[in-house]
């Protein structure tokens, strides 16, 4: 099976700055005091505690990054994914890069670990969607032959 990465070209978005770029210009921007600073430490960690410690059987942002971890290319894809549509201006460029994510990883064939009904249903979708944005892209390949 032909990978959708090698059919489409790779994803671009000359119109983003680069976050490393953003980040040093807004820290610097900020101009923080020390006791700002640590306040801004102690409830980054409270609230970080808080989604931890919340035990749902239904599965949360924990479990999703139990499931799919940064170490395995299917993770990076997915958090790839979601900071880059933070910032996706439309639907089109969306769609094209949410099929380029999704030829990233093997979600087709991941087997789940989780006992989370949304981790296991989102590991499902993601399974599908990507078995099916392969079969178009295959589609489109034949296509551009003939």
């Amino acid at each position: 099976m032909k990978s959708i990465s090698s059919t489409f070209p790779p994803f671009a978005a000359p119109y983003a700055a680069d976050d490393g770029v953003l980040a040093a210009r807004l820290l610097e921007a900020a101009d923080l005091l020390t006791e700002q600073d640590a306040r801004i430490d102690r409830t980054a960690i409270r609230l970080i505690d808080a989604i931890r410690s919340n035990d749902d059987r239904l599965g949360g942002v924990e479990d999703m990054l139990r499931e799919f971890a940064l170490s395995t290319r299917e993770g990076l894809a997915l958090m790839v994914l979601a900071e880059a549509l933070l910032r996706v201006p439309d639907s089109r460029t969306a769609d094209r890069f949410i099929e380029d994510r999704l030829g990233q990883g093997d979600f087709v064939h991941h087997e789940t670990r989780s006992s989370a009904f949304l981790i296991n249903a989102s590991a499902w979708a993601l399974g599908l969607s990507a078995r099916e944005v392969s079969k178009v892209s295959a589609l489109a390949s034949t296509v551009s032959v003939w």
